[in-house]
């Protein structure tokens, strides 16, 4: 896979170096952000997880106990070749 940018005005491509994070106001006028302003910024999620409270076992279905969990996303399996006619 190429991506390239490409300018909007006249379809020139865009050097990687020249090309900037940031966007249009509503009369035309560009902002630019930087990698500092981005750091700045306070995360609104993060890859952890926030143990609020336990609950007790004996508070649990046990067959919550039966099966696997994770917290990881799962991939979609594989469907199979479509049926045929």
């Amino acid at each position: 896979m190429i991506r390239e940018k490409s300018c909007s005005a006249d379809g020139s491509e865009v050097p990687y170096e020249e090309v900037a994070k940031g966007f249009e106001l509503p009369g035309g006028e560009m902002v630019v952000l930087t990698d500092e302003d981005l750091a700045d910024l306070p995360l609104t999620s993060s890859k952890s997880i926030e143990v609020l409270h336990f609950t007790p076992a004996g508070q649990l279905d046990p067959i919550l106990f039966n099966r696997a969990t994770s917290s990881s996303r799962r991939r979609p399996r594989y469907p199979g070749p479509p049926p045929g006619p």
